[in-house]
């Protein structure tokens, strides 16, 4: 039979959890798994808001979104001809190829196609 098993108030378990049915065998402590640094509560919208904005958009994330909104051969095709204002004139793959961050290459396409902000 298993052990009982306290929870306190924070969620932190404690108590001892048998291995097996019978009493007399081994039993393990339970350690709660905790994180340096964490909080016990869900970060709040500005948090996640902000967060969401430093993020680093890798490259071949960039690409799945374009696709997603385009299509693979169309994305391809509009990546390469269509130059966009607020990358200076340049298209995807130019402003891409001169080390802009693909981010900020995003976020011009998404104003560009005018994607909803979910797309962001």
């Amino acid at each position: 039979m298993r052990s009982p098993v306290a929870v306190s108030s924070d969620g932190a378990r404690s108590g001892v959890v048998s291995l097996s049915s019978r009493s007399d065998e081994r039993q393990r402590p339970v350690v709660p798994r905790r994180v340096a640094g964490c909080v016990a509560r869900p970060p709040s919208a500005d948090v996640l808001a902000g967060a969401a904005d430093t993020h680093r958009m890798r490259v071949s994330e960039f690409w799945v979104r374009l696709e997603r909104q385009l299509g693979r051969t169309f994305a391809e095709s509009w990546a390469s001809d269509f130059a966009i204002g607020d990358l200076g004139g340049r298209t995807v793959r130019q402003a891409l190829a001169d080390g802009e961050d693909p981010k900020s290459v995003w976020r011009a396409v998404h104003t560009t196609l005018q994607l909803p902000d979910r797309e962001r």
